[in-house]
């Protein structure tokens, strides 16, 4: 069992999800936009949409040196794939129209028995109407994830998450176009046999 910290961001903020920092992890927090016109962006830059408020709140949570933010905003690489170490937080930023939606049955995903049920409770979220601009999301366990936009399943990010002692192969360079480098790179191959 991992020991972690949840953060609770209150009643009133547009963030839900679960957010915590697992021990034995960095506690790292990054982000990805899904576009207006549809997709995921991601890029190095700090995201306009992760205000002061959100990096207050992630560092007066009791969390050691607080977590290293590094989010991404609008107008990077598209529908990339995407290396994340052991216990990092994805939050998205998401529109009623936009957000992501864990795809159970695609070939790439490696991890029959993930729980996506905040996957799930967002989407039921999304289609009541609730506002929500952020999703957080904590990785606690390794594997590859392939999550969809909810408008269009055809826009597909793949987030590689490295196990407990692994580090992703090259940590300044965790945002990837999907091809078949960075697939490889990610551990995931193709089978001709399929």
């Amino acid at each position: 069992n991992n020991k972690e910290t949840t953060i609770d961001f209150g009643n009133d903020n547009p963030i839900f999800g679960e957010p915590s920092c697992l021990e034995g992890s960095d506690c790292v927090v990054r982000s990805i936009a899904m576009r207006e016109d549809g997709g995921f962006s991601a890029n190095y830059q700090p995201s306009d949409a992760l205000t002061n408020e959100a990096r207050r709140l992630f560092s007066k949570r009791g969390l050691r040196g607080g977590r290293r933010l590094e989010s991404t905003a609008d107008g990077g690489v598209l529908n990339p794939i995407v290396c994340l170490d052991y216990g990092s937080t994805m939050i998205f930023d998401v529109s009623i129209e936009h957000y992501p939606v864990y795809l159970k049955d695609h070939l790439a995903n490696n991890l029959p028995d993930f729980d996506y049920g905040l996957f799930r409770e967002l989407e039921k979220k999304m289609k009541d109407g609730e506002e929500i601009e952020h999703f957080a999301f904590t990785f606690g366990q390794s594997g590859t994830f392939v999550f969809a936009d909810s408008a269009n399943s055809e826009l597909i990010s793949i987030f590689s998450v490295m196990g407990e002692t692994e580090k992703c192969s090259d940590d300044g360079k965790y945002i990837s176009p999907i091809s078949y480098d960075s697939l490889l790179k990610a551990g995931i191959s193709t089978n001709s046999n399929v």
